[in-house]
């Protein structure tokens, strides 16, 4: 099979004010316009660590927008897409996320694009990889244990092989994304209007925006940012460059 290797157009720019170096912007190479008639990915200047993070996270949006599944170089970072719940008892069980499980697949196929995925299924998770790209599926139902504010996932197979996939290339290495689903009348639902909410961790607003962008421009998807309230072990347990949470309404897909 051949591999499509893709070659990042951008760097880190120095922002300076009176000869000094007030802070760093992401852009083309060449300085050019990007697609978004900007300059820049960011309005204000960043610190060196969001702007190598904005770097990275790049790459996913510009795989996106050029066709390439981002799991065809190992180059490209390690990319996890994660169901922490989706064991349903009936289709009145309103304790869970019924349709995360077949948005995840539905993303998974189509960032591998043609590449082969390998199967594996325990009794507590079921994972499948394409080259760089995972998808990490629980087995596990919220009332059991719910993987992402209860400490109880600490001691899950599951959140194991999880920090083993991380582990695997290293948190600054890895992009994390959570999937789950909401039904129709929750609250994160608005009439007539199928959105994808983009949660984030405080302060991962920049990070965060480049999957928006992937989401927007790829998948055609009304996007909502939202930062992220209370627990969330999945954030508190990796400081990867890109880890976000995509909720959408039970029913769509990507």
């Amino acid at each position: 099979m051949i591999k499509c290797i893709i070659k990042m157009p951008y760097k880190i720019f120095p922002v300076r004010k009176g000869g000094k170096v007030i802070g760093y912007k992401v852009g083309k190479k060449d300085r050019g316009i990007m697609d978004n008639g900007r300059r820049y990915l960011s309005d204000k200047p960043l610190s060196k660590k969001r702007a190598e993070a904005q770097l990275k996270a790049v790459g996913i949006s510009e795989a996106g927008r050029m066709g390439s599944p981002i799991s065809l170089d190992r180059q490209k970072k390690n990319v996890v897409i994660f169901v922490p719940h989706s064991e349903c008892f009936g289709d009145e069980d309103d304790q869970c996320d019924k349709d995360a499980r077949k948005q995840s697949v539905t993303l998974f196929d189509k960032m591998r694009g043609a590449t082969p995925a390998i199967r594996k299924e325990t009794l507590d998770y079921v994972h499948q990889n394409a080259d760089n790209l995972h998808l990490l599926v629980s087995r596990i139902h919220r009332n059991e244990c719910d993987m992402l504010h209860g400490e109880c996932s600490r001691n899950t197979k599951v959140m194991q092989k999880l920090k083993d996939l991380v582990a695997s290339r290293g948190h600054n290495e890895t992009f994390i994304m959570t999937i789950k689903s909401f039904p129709r009348g929750d609250e994160l639902d608005r009439p007539n209007d199928d959105h994808l909410i983009v949660e984030y961790p405080r302060g991962k607003r920049t990070e965060a925006n480049l999957i928006r962008e992937v989401m927007e421009d790829t998948f055609g998807k009304n996007v909502v940012m939202k930062s992220e309230k209370g627990k969330n072990m999945v954030y508190d347990s990796f400081d990867s460059p890109v880890n976000v949470t995509l909720m959408m309404r039970d029913g769509t897909n990507f």
